[in-house]
């Protein structure tokens, strides 16, 4: 179920996404399964960043949950589904994060404005 729905989120997300972008999941991946530690250490840093623009409203981490970690899972995603990787990079973690760290909705978060 969850690749499925990386899959069509994936699509629909980044079908929408203006075609500005600094690296796509191609670059992220090469960096994250790099053996030089700086290109490794790159990869990580760059999820890192773009899990902080998220946090508390596409994805909700709880305690304990390290930057490796997360890599390791934005990692895993991007080798079940490498036809994902040309996308940008940014939005593969987006939506990574926000399918394995939903965050819980608040009482009241159904109404629309």
């Amino acid at each position: 179920m969850k690749k499925n729905l990386l899959t069509l989120a994936l699509t629909f997300l980044v079908s929408s996404v203006a075609q500005a972008q600094f690296f796509n999941g191609n670059q992220l991946y090469s960096w994250l399964i790099s053996a030089d530690s700086n290109e490794s250490t790159m990869g990580y840093t760059y999820i890192a960043g773009v899990s902080d623009t998220g946090t508390g409203v596409n994805h909700c981490f709880g305690k304990g949950v390290t930057v490796r970690q997360i890599g390791d899972t934005v990692l895993a995603a991007m080798k079940e589904h490498p036809t994902v990787r040309n996308q940008p990079a940014d939005a593969i973690v987006q939506v990574v994060l926000k399918i394995n760290w939903p965050c819980k909705a608040s009482p009241g978060s159904d109404r629309q404005l």
